[in-house]
């Protein structure tokens, strides 16, 4: 019965938060303070399922991290949905995301209310026009997280989608 009640208020919280993001961003023009907005919303909302879910997280050094004052790209492998609940909770962030999730009703919506970055991942000049994108957000002060793994599939594991995100994870490095 605990169980039950605990999935019931995940979706309840999935549901708030996609429609408090949903009537932010329809209400307000600003890209930027309606990412901020997001993004910080997400971390909230990620805190909430993680607590229900019973999960237990221990982060070395992470005061350090908020105490820098830097904005940063995070670079992370992907093995499981809740890598983005996780890190999402943990520091409030914007997430690069296969620009495909657009189009998945229930993810499309969660991931477009986290104040995610879609991109490609086709081509190098696509890849130049997704590196813009991100170098931007970075710019704004906004946390970027990526996942050079890529796409989680169907079997629940990660595919390398691009060596060039990891090669501008390491350009960002210099």
């Amino acid at each position: 019965m605990r169980t039950r009640i605990k999935f019931y208020c995940i979706v309840l919280i999935l549901l708030l938060f996609v429609l408090v993001s949903t009537l932010r961003l329809r209400l307000f023009r600003d890209k930027r303070k309606n990412r901020v907005f997001c993004i910080k919303w997400q971390q909230i909302c990620s805190g909430w399922v993680n607590r229900l879910a019973g999960l237990q997280i221990h982060v070395e050094d992470h005061e350090k991290a908020h105490q820098s004052g830097k904005n940063f790209l995070i670079v992370s492998n992907h093995q499981t949905y809740l890598d983005v609940l996780i890190i999402g909770s943990l520091l409030p962030s914007a997430f690069a995301a296969n620009s495909d999730l657009k189009k998945k009703p229930a993810l499309g919506a969660i991931t477009r209310s986290g104040g995610a970055v879609f991109v490609e991942r086709k081509g190098k000049e696509q890849l130049v026009k997704d590196i813009k994108k991100i170098t931007q957000i970075l710019k704004e002060g906004i946390h970027v997280v990526l996942f050079p793994e890529g796409t989680r599939s169907e079997e629940h594991t990660s595919e390398l989608q691009s060596h060039s995100f990891i090669s501008y994870a390491v350009f960002c490095l210099k």
